[in-house]
């Protein structure tokens, strides 16, 4: 894996509901502090007729190009509203989870929602962001439905558990100075104590890349149900926190973007 060189883009992943405007402040936060560029995705879910006439379909792509076009520029006025820098936006059709792992490679950090309502092994992470956090290849912050979001200057205690890995450390680091906190280490979140999850204001998790990691995730998930801060999952094989400046940046699909 690199190392860290720098952190350039973050893709966030929003609903346009009250809970996003949390998600939408942590990455706006981390993204000032890194002079990041941040690009700002929702989905949308057209319907469409059973069957098709030649004059249906035209219609209907009109009618598409002119939904997403409406959408973007409602998204683009809620995020402006959290995030101090002008964003990208992108809108697409389909399942959001995987348009976001689709683009996940063309990103140093994804900042993503959870709702705590399903059942009891996602009281903490909502469908969406599971599967993200399963399959990403790059690190995933998720701020829990009510979390407080966190501003550069009020983050007092980072608390960093998993194996302790280079990717992990490298990006617990890059934390602990963006927001001058302390950090206190566990190597595993089952040993530390609810009160300490309760107090810190960061929480990061390295995942462990073995065949168990589903298993580890859940256990975890157990762990944090009851967690209102934004926790940091870091994934053994990510790269140290960022591109190296000669290193080819993927491409946004074009389909999908919608420009800032």
């Amino acid at each position: 894996m690199t190392e860290l060189t720098t952190i350039a883009r973050v893709l966030v992943g929003i609903d346009l509901d009250e809970a996003s405007g949390s998600v939408l402040k942590v990455a706006g936060a981390l993204a000032a502090a890194w002079n990041a560029e941040v690009t700002v995705f929702h989905a949308t879910t057209e319907e469409a007729p059973a069957y098709f006439t030649p004059g249906q379909i035209e219609a209907l792509e009109a009618a598409r190009k002119a939904s997403r076009q409406r959408t973007a520029d409602q998204v683009r006025r809620f995020a402006e509203a959290h995030v101090p820098r002008e964003v990208n936006v992108v809108i697409a059709e389909g399942p959001p989870q995987d348009a976001i792992l689709r683009m996940a490679p063309a990103f140093d950090l994804i900042v993503i929602g959870t709702r705590r309502r399903q059942g009891l092994r996602r009281w903490w992470l909502g469908s969406v962001a599971e599967v993200v956090v399963r399959q990403a290849p790059c690190p995933v912050f998720v701020v829990p439905d009510g979390a407080v979001a966190p501003d550069v200057g009020g983050v007092r205690t980072i608390l960093s558990a998993g194996v302790d890995e280079h990717p992990s450390r490298v990006w617990v680091e890059r934390l602990r100075t963006t927001f001058g906190a302390q950090v206190v280490r566990f190597a595993d979140i089952h040993h530390c104590d609810a009160g300490r999850i309760r107090n810190a204001d960061v929480i990061v998790l390295s995942m462990s890349g073995d065949s168990d990691a589903d298993g580890q995730l859940n256990d975890i998930v157990s762990v944090l149900k009851e967690c209102a801060h934004p926790v940091l999952f870091v994934p053994s094989d990510a790269r140290g926190g960022g591109r190296h400046g000669d290193e080819d940046e993927p491409a946004l699909p074009s389909s999908d973007a919608s420009g800032g």
